[in-house]
């Protein structure tokens, strides 16, 4: 997509003439606002597919006028007149689209979890019926064994420690539609992608490592798979949070931790 300006010169080259005029390199930019370098050229060549779109991308332009001199949100608002104007002339329908993707996704969140809820329910009835059974049919046992250590911790305890359940967290995003969707991610609290994100390649796992916890953040999860020792897990188990930022942009947050991956013995 490609927006223009002022007669028809593109909106990405009056960028590149108003930051060449004040004699700001790229590289300075991308130091001082941890925009990656190759994103910057991306808005300075009209490649706006390759942004994350929506506020993530009105956001880079508000950090880049701010450090060339511009005024941030006249800025903005004369992007989005341009953006309006490509749309019309090109007959996009792209964010239309995403916006409704976005809204098609919540109720397979649900329907999701739903289903993880009555799986439980049955697994628990069945684990209860047999456990009667065993205890109706059974003789008392005689205590054999040596009492356990004062402080040795009880069975209730174990269970209840995600440690015992799973040792730190292994996991693994695909992009399964070729979507590229923007993502972010943190391990521990500790940022490990880029501070303006990344894309997610094509049917290419991306693995998440970590010892406590991970925290996600995705411009989408429709044709996004996340497994676990090579088992799908359903993203009604994983409780994103589907947060509006802006009328035309949604973002899902994702807590994990063990006990959210906890396997039945």
């Amino acid at each position: 997509m490609t927006a223009t300006g002022e007669g028809s010169k593109p909106f990405g080259a009056r960028l590149r003439e108003q930051r060449e005029l004040r004699e700001v390199s790229l590289e300075e930019i991308s130091k001082v606002t941890k925009i990656s370098v190759h994103l910057l050229e991306a808005m300075e060549e009209d490649r706006w597919d390759d942004l994350p779109g929506g506020i993530f991308t009105r956001n880079f332009l508000r950090l880049y006028a701010k450090h060339v001199g511009l005024d941030p949100e006249r800025l903005v608002v004369e992007f989005q007149h341009y953006v309006k104007a490509a749309h019309r002339a090109g007959g996009e329908e792209e964010d239309e689209a995403e916006e409704g993707t976005a809204r098609l996704e919540m109720p397979k969140v649900w329907l999701y979890t739903l289903f993880a809820a009555v799986v439980v329910l049955l697994v628990g009835g069945s684990l209860a019926i047999e456990y009667l059974r065993g205890n109706m049919g059974a003789a008392p046992a005689i205590e054999t064994t040596e009492p356990a250590p004062a402080d040795a911790p009880t069975q209730a305890e174990a269970a209840d420690d995600p440690a015992e359940a799973v040792e730190g967290l292994r996991l693994q995003l695909v992009d399964e539609r070729g979507s590229r969707c923007w993502y972010q991610w943190w391990a521990d609290g500790n940022l490990e992608t880029p501070a303006d994100g990344a894309r997610l390649p094509d049917n290419e796992p991306v693995t998440l490592e970590a010892e406590e916890s991970i925290r996600l953040h995705l411009a989408h999860i429709n044709g996004i798979a996340v497994y676990c020792d090579g088992e799908e897990i359903p993203w009604g188990q994983l409780d994103p949070e589907l947060r509006p930022l802006e009328d035309d942009n949604t973002m899902y947050i994702v807590e994990i931790d063990p006990s959210k991956l906890r396997r039945s013995p």
